[in-house]
């Protein structure tokens, strides 16, 4: 049954810490002013406590302006479980495109802090694993960087540079590139995993980070593919170059028509 109530946002639980800036939340705020319906879904338990279940948004407008503010709220009185409110809070976050940090927060919840198998999180929440593994830090990466990446929100990022086929110490050394600022990309990650694929690199060397920004940089190599494919198109004599005809194609020296070139 559900029912409409006035409750104080600070009585709302939500499960992530996440705020917006004061600038975002008015302009959010102006627009739940104008509504005459309630702007929030939540849970009540049998202890009469709130639990956030839709309307993340609004929510977080709310509370970063005025947590003592009553609003008008849908009440859906239920027995849930935490972790079955956790997933229905979730499966809101991406319904409604919330901000990834929230996201972030509530499978960290699930996954690292709560031990739920990632597995279960799919199969109850429905939500795809890749989608769910973007905001999540791989368990093999060691914990030192899966915090930094909490904190960064890169964990997408760190994640495709430690399943690189390279040397653990040369992982660590592009890591802690990331975390000082120096600019590495999921471009990059990518484009150096095709390369690896087929070349060899040696993560020993003194200037291996230089190499890998230069195996890396795509208008460079497109510039120097370019170049060599120029080059030897102008370098091809004419006895080699190939003649289109309507009819059929021959080489020059063979076609029936003198065609000069320059």
């Amino acid at each position: 049954m559900t029912t409409i109530k006035y409750v104080k946002v600070s009585q709302i639980k939500s499960g992530f810490t996440y705020s917006p800036t004061e600038m975002t939340a008015k302009s959010q705020l102006a627009i739940l002013e104008k509504s005459n319906e309630p702007v929030i879904d939540v849970f009540e338990d049998g202890d009469k406590k709130y639990f956030l279940w839709k309307g993340i948004d609004n929510y977080n407008s709310l509370k970063k302006l005025d947590t003592m503010k009553e609003v008008a709220c849908s009440i859906h009185k239920t027995s849930i479980s935490t972790y079955h409110w956790m997933i229905q809070l979730l499966q809101s976050a991406y319904n409604e495109n919330a901000y990834s940090y929230i996201k972030k927060e509530l499978i960290n919840q699930l996954v690292e802090v709560d031990n739920i198998p990632l597995k279960k999180v799919v199969n109850d929440s429905g939500i795809s694993e890749d989608k769910l593994q973007i905001h999540l830090a791989d368990l093999s990466i060691p914990t030192y960087y899966r915090e930094l990446s909490q904190t960064y929100g890169n964990q997408n990022l760190l994640n495709t540079l430690f399943k690189l086929d390279v040397d653990i110490s040369f992982k660590y050394v592009l890591a802690d590139e990331i975390f000082k600022g120096k600019k590495i990309t999921l471009e990059m990650l990518k484009l150096f995993s095709r390369y690896l694929k087929s070349y060899a690199f040696d993560p020993t060397k003194q200037n291996a980070v230089s190499l890998f920004r230069e195996i890396t940089d795509r208008e460079r190599a497109l510039n120097f593919y370019w170049d060599k494919l120029n080059t030897n198109m102008q370098q091809m004599s004419p006895s080699n170059i190939i003649i289109f005809s309507p009819c059929n194609i021959r080489s020059e020296n063979m076609f029936i028509s003198h065609i000069p070139i320059n």
